[in-house]
């Protein structure tokens, strides 16, 4: 799990490392693509909320545009609310902190 501070770091090495430029450009994507899916539980496309949810607080990062916030917030909630979050302990405590930070 990787904080705000952390997340920034790394956002701001990819302006000028280009393997990170990539990466990010392609959670960008992943974000964008996933932005009119509906989530009512925490696996949509085989891909989890979870991660999901990480590319939409990466993308809030980066660009500032709150429509990734909301999304990131939708799915912590989502992840949150999950039945079996005892066994996502860690995915919770990420969601939670996303959730948190995008607010």
């Amino acid at each position: 799990y990787a904080g705000k501070e952390r997340y920034e770091e790394v956002l701001k090495l990819a302006e000028t490392d280009e393997v990170l430029k990539e990466r990010v450009a392609s959670i960008l994507e992943f974000a964008d693509s996933s932005l009119n899916l509906t989530f009512t539980n925490n696996k949509t496309s085989g891909v989890g909320a979870a991660e999901h949810c990480e590319a939409f607080y990466i993308a809030y990062l980066k660009t500032g545009d709150e429509k990734y916030a909301k999304k990131a917030e939708e799915l912590a909630l989502l992840i949150a609310n999950d039945p079996e979050w005892n066994e996502k302990a860690y995915f919770l405590g990420t969601s939670f902190d996303m959730l948190v930070l995008s607010t």
